[in-house]
């Protein structure tokens, strides 16, 4: 597993979603202003997994007070309006 910590990454969606994602495995593609990418899978269980340079981040989902948030100790993933966070 790639640890994520440290790198910051601003990504607007390539695909919208709402403001909770549906409790059913959906795949969002991002692209970074500065041109990474990187998928997000929502799953079912109310995790995220995140595939980006070739690993694997599995993150778990916590309550925001707007917006969504997943996170572990290697990185978390924050969202809302369109707009998101990958650090």
């Amino acid at each position: 597993m790639k640890r994520a910590t440290g790198k910051i990454f601003s990504a607007l969606a390539v695909l919208a979603f709402g403001i909770a994602p549906a409790r059913a495995d959906k795949a969002v593609n991002f692209r970074c202003d500065h041109g990474k990418e990187f998928t997000a899978i929502f799953e079912d269980s109310g995790t995220l997994l995140i595939m980006i340079d070739g690993g694997a981040l599995r993150l778990e989902e916590l309550r925001a007070a707007s917006g969504i948030w997943f996170s572990s100790h290697y990185g978390e993933f924050r969202g809302k309006n369109g707009s998101s966070l990958l650090r």
